[in-house]
């Protein structure tokens, strides 16, 4: 009997919390190192939390694969970035939001000196961003930037960035639970 109530407890705390306010999705980015010719796609599932109109909070677990254009060497990197995300602005369909956060990654590279290079990194910064209402429920994402500072973070080159480039843009969905 103590279970089923513990059970019914805990489903109706997480029911009256989310209140539509829970989400989950992913992005995907797909990117081009002309320098070095090397092409890399980046999974990263997300799950947020809406605290008001203006303010949210999540973390994305990100999986990243890295490969020269001659598939001699190739990398892996997993990540983890907390973020808090500021919806400055709402027309329409149109929401423009600016994600301040920091993330954490594990890389396996063959791409340096070292046979296998196992780093960890991190990346603090803004990235700004803009999503569309496709349905009550569903969102398309992008982020076109990184405004911060990288040290070893997947396969990013370390120091201060501040541009708009396509090597920078995330695609992805968002669905309210």
């Amino acid at each position: 009997m103590k279970k089923v109530i513990v059970f019914l407890l805990l489903l109706w705390s997480v029911s009256s919390f989310s209140q539509n306010r829970i989400y989950v999705g992913g992005e995907v980015g797909l990117s081009y190192y002309e320098k070095s010719d090397i092409s890399s796609i980046r999974i990263a599932p997300l799950v947020g939390y809406e605290l008001n109109s203006k303010w949210d909070i999540g973390a994305y677990i990100g999986y990243s694969y890295m490969q020269d254009n001659n598939g001699d060497k190739s990398s892996y990197s997993f990540s983890l970035a907390p973020f808090a995300r500021y919806n400055f602005s709402e027309k329409g369909l149109f929401r423009l939001f600016i994600e301040g956060g920091a993330g954490y990654s594990y890389s396996d590279m063959e791409f340096s000196v070292v046979k296998h290079d196992k780093r960890n990194g991190f990346e603090v910064g803004l990235k700004p961003g803009f999503t569309v209402k496709l349905h009550d429920n569903i969102r398309f994402s992008a982020k076109f930037a990184f405004i911060g500072y990288r040290k070893n973070y997947l396969a990013y080159e370390n120091g201060y960035f501040g541009n708009l480039s396509l090597n920078n843009l995330d695609l992805g969905l968002i669905v309210n639970l």
